[in-house]
Parts: C-alpha cells; structure tokens; sequence
C-alpha cells in the first residue's frame, strides 16, 4: 500500500547500492513523501558536515539532528 503519513526519503544520485532512478518514480508518485535528493553520501553514511536544509533538533546540526528535528515538526 501507498504512504499515507508524512514521510522523508534522504538519497543520494549516486548509491551504489539503491539507484536513485529505480526510487524516483515512487517517490514522485506520492504526495506524503518529503524528498532530499544529495549528491553526496549514500546507503553507508554521509558527510558529517552535510546539511540537509533541515531545522535541526536543539542542540545539533548532524544527519541525525536534522532528522530528529524534521520527525519533530511531523508528530
């Protein structure tokens, strides 16, 4: 079944191991699906230093801050 809550899908033009145009579509298709499409990173981690263009949870601005931060915003 479709997504029906909101939802962040965090990937990356170049995993090697889930290829963005396989998701695209999908992704496309929903309109509960919040995308940020990087081009760093990938299925094994991301920078440190990336930022997602997500308000961060206080007190971080790391991959898991931004992301604890946009899962705030959606409870």
């Amino acid at each position: 079944g479709a997504l029906k809550v909101p939802t962040l899908s965090v990937v990356t033009r170049h995993d090697p191991m889930v290829l963005f145009h396989t998701l695209e579509p999908h992704l496309d298709a929903n309109p509960h699906v919040e995308r940020i499409v990087l081009d760093e990173g990938g299925h094994v981690g991301f920078p440190p230093d990336i930022d997602l263009g997500l308000r961060p949870a206080p007190g971080g601005t790391s991959v898991s801050s931004q992301l604890l931060g946009w899962m705030r915003g959606h409870g």
